[in-house]
């Protein structure tokens, strides 16, 4: 009979003691997933921060009288112009086939043949309504992030 309760005693410890550690395997897993999903949103937000940011810093080097909207080769694009050292350049900032591109020619010498990838985005809007510029940044999961600028 003692021997018995001794066996029963073990039996009970051990699938106890199973209980716990396929419990906390479970919590485990579970917490793994959630932090893989929040990685997955981290990145997927970044990917809309860094357009805004660039384009943001990109227009408070600029003077104001220097910035525009305008359509070249059928593609929305921002313009900013510079000169130096007596010569006339444009810094072009335009989205075309899911990327997000600038491109620092001459003047005379417009075109988006030879822009630098920036980042890849889904969608990029600019729009421009009196004094302040408007940028809307899409993703590849649909999430959205804008930026308005007033120029000074």
């Amino acid at each position: 009979m003692m021997r018995r309760s001794y066996v029963v005693e073990i039996l009970f410890t051990l699938i106890l003691f199973t209980i716990f550690v396929v419990g906390s395997f479970f919590i485990l897993l579970g917490g793994a997933n959630a932090y893989q999903k929040q990685i997955e949103e981290n990145n997927s937000l970044e990917q809309l921060r860094l357009p805004l940011s660039y384009i943001s810093t990109k227009l408070h080097q600029a003077d104001k009288d220097m910035v525009s909207i305008e359509e070249i080769d059928g593609v929305t694009c921002l313009v900013i112009e510079e000169e130096i050292d007596g010569k006339a350049y444009v810094d072009l900032i335009y989205h075309q086939d899911g990327s997000l591109y600038e491109s620092f020619t001459a003047k005379d010498i417009i075109g988006l043949d030879n822009g630098e990838k920036i980042c890849t985005i889904k969608d990029f809007m600019i729009k421009e309504q009196d004094d302040s510029f408007y940028f809307e940044a899409i993703n590849e999961q649909g999430q959205s992030r804008s930026l308005s600028m007033v120029l000074r």
